[in-house]
């Protein structure tokens, strides 16, 4: 496969990660609407409260102008009172609507932030599988030679002490290696030999198949795993992406 190929590839996986993340939000605009028409209804009723508290507060000025001259002082004591009973009835009507206004609004940040978030992960998800899906119909044993060859360099540029450290980690256990897609049983004594070769030939080894590669091949020590493959390049794009979906 060419490297034009697989760029093209990737350039499709990019574009697609894009308009879905673009295109998925729909459902979740919809969900903002119904929970705006709520707060707007929330509204509405405190505009309700206060329209009542407005209309006692009529009721009391009709009364208090009904009374005689004899009861002015009574007037004016019962005007106080009403006057200081509708001011904390008002009070009281704004407070609960300012609290159920703020209360709306929290769950629908809340509930917005959390769709958007699912939304978002979910085409990562969706991009990942195709992308994986994608490069799994390309791969070829050429293309798990060539991760084959980066990783032999990689472990042949090691210092004396970091093969050293490899080969004590081992204690005499078998050394995996896994690849993806198999490789025949020629190539895979090459490479063997030649993995056998830097970390000496006392090295017991094992070629196993590992579909989840996609493509690559990875060194596997009880404690340490050199990799090179598609799939840790699929999963770090989907890393890269899953904050960026949070944040929003």
């Amino acid at each position: 496969m060419s490297g034009w190929t697989l760029a093209f590839q990737v350039i499709n996986f990019l574009v697609l990660a894009i308009l879905l993340r673009r295109f998925l939000f729909k459902p979740v605009m919809a969900m903002i609407t119904k929970r705006q028409e709520d707060l707007a209804r929330a509204a509405a009723d405190s505009e309700r409260a206060r329209r009542e508290g407005q209309e006692a507060r009529t009721l009391a000025d009709k009364a208090l102008a009904e009374m005689d001259g004899e009861r002015t002082r009574m007037r004016t004591e019962t005007t106080m009172i009403v006057e200081r009973d509708r001011q904390a009835a008002l009070a009281e009507a704004h407070r609960e609507a300012g609290a159920i206004r703020d209360a709306a609004r929290r769950e629908l940040e809340i509930e917005r932030d959390k769709a958007a978030e699912t939304m978002t992960r979910g085409a990562v998800e969706l991009g990942a599988a195709i992308a994986r899906r994608l490069l799994e119909q390309v791969a070829t044993p050429s293309v798990a030679e060539a991760f084959l060859l980066r990783l032999c360099e990689e472990l042949e540029a090691f210092s004396t002490e970091r093969v050293r450290a490899l080969v004590d980690d081992l204690g005499g256990r078998e050394l995996l290696l896994a690849t993806a897609p198999p490789l025949s049983p020629a190539e895979a004594d090459r490479w063997l030999a030649r993995i056998v070769a830097r970390l000496g030939k006392e090295t017991r080894t094992r070629l196993v198949g590992d579909e989840s590669l996609i493509a690559g091949a990875e060194l596997r020590f009880p404690h340490t795993t050199l990799s090179y493959c598609w799939r840790d390049g699929v999963n770090a794009a989907s890393e890269e992406l899953a904050p960026d979906a949070g944040a929003r």
